[in-house]
């Protein structure tokens, strides 16, 4: 298996090696599991990015995502870069002032908004002087409508009649370099406006090749997708890390059901960063509380004894127990 440059020579290579798996993706929808293979995946992210350039979205171009884990959000990142796009994720959390900074700031052309409740904070800042770039918005979930709002299915609609005028979709999408930018970044926590990181391709994927190292996975391991994707260790470790070594994703409807979906559909790994699980994973998967100081702050012992608990790889990974 040659080792993968770019995030395109990562997705293809996976398509090649493990197409023939029927599940890649699982997502709760309706209270209801459903499996979304690899051949899905091909079609979709094929469709979407010439849907893209039929829109005028041309390669070099940015593409916000605006939206909680889902499918979807796999589809949508996989076709920007195929169509040789940047694309910039959002943290669904924020408030429609701070989105329009990350907008206007990185100069998105289109946006993808995952339901009502997003495109509301779009609609409410699609003015030409707030965001002079943005010309589309494309709206993942049915209920999502207004203005000038493309449903996403009509997307891929569109990108499907147009196949016949991109037959080299998948050579141009290998002509991707390991410096041709891959995302825009927004920093959280610093001081003033948020600062737009850009990552490469070789930036992301080199992260991949240098944690499968590390990692104990097995073939028949799942992850539990728990960190937003917008977030760039889960977006590396939790998504392509996973798709480079052929593991199927899974995606709840809600962070709530963490509990019932380790119970049911034992996952072995999902990425955490430190502190992040405290009050969400259940007791059951965290081991014993350290012992606390009259001041309330954990002791040295305790310190010591719960890192010895923690079933956590050096990658920073956690492997959920079923009981």
């Amino acid at each position: 298996m040659a080792t993968p440059r770019t995030l395109n020579e990562l997705f293809f290579g996976s398509l090649d090696r493990f197409g023939t798996r029927p599940v890649v993706l699982r997502a709760k929808r309706g209270g209801a599991w459903r499996d979304i293979g690899y051949a899905e995946v091909t079609d979709t992210v094929r469709c979407l990015a010439a849907g893209l350039r039929e829109l005028g979205v041309v390669a070099g171009s940015n593409v916000a995502i605006l939206s909680e884990n889902r499918p979807e959000w796999a589809f949508v990142d996989f076709a920007c870069l195929t169509a040789r796009c940047a694309d910039v994720p959002i943290y669904p959390t924020l408030p429609a002032g701070q989105i329009s900074y990350i907008l206007r700031d990185s100069g998105a052309v289109a946006v993808f908004v995952s339901s009502k409740a997003q495109l509301e904070k779009i609609l409410s800042i699609r003015q030409p002087d707030v965001t002079p770039a943005l010309r589309h918005i494309i709206a993942m979930d049915d209920d999502a409508t207004g203005p000038g709002v493309m449903p996403f299915a009509d997307l891929v609609a569109r990108g499907r009649a147009a196949l016949g005028k991109y037959p080299r979709w998948r050579e141009e999408a290998l002509e991707a370099s390991p410096d041709d930018l891959a995302t825009l970044i927004y920093t959280s926590g610093t001081t003033g406006d948020p600062k737009g990181v850009m990552l490469t391709h070789g930036n992301l994927t080199s992260n991949v090749v240098g944690g499968l190292q590390y990692l104990d996975l097995r073939t028949e391991d799942s992850c539990l997708s728990f960190l937003p994707l917008s977030h760039v260790f889960e977006r590396m470790a939790g998504h392509y890390l996973m798709l480079q070594r052929g593991h199927d994703h899974l995606r709840p409807e809600r962070r709530e059901g963490l509990r019932r979906t380790c119970s049911r559909c034992g996952p072995r790994w999902c990425c955490r960063c430190r502190g992040c699980m405290r009050r969400s994973t259940p007791r059951w998967s965290r081991g014993p509380r350290p012992p606390r100081s009259r001041s309330g702050s954990s002791t040295g012992a305790g310190r010591r004894a719960r890192r010895g608990r923690r079933p956590c790889s050096r990658a920073s990974r956690c492997r959920l127990r079923s009981g």
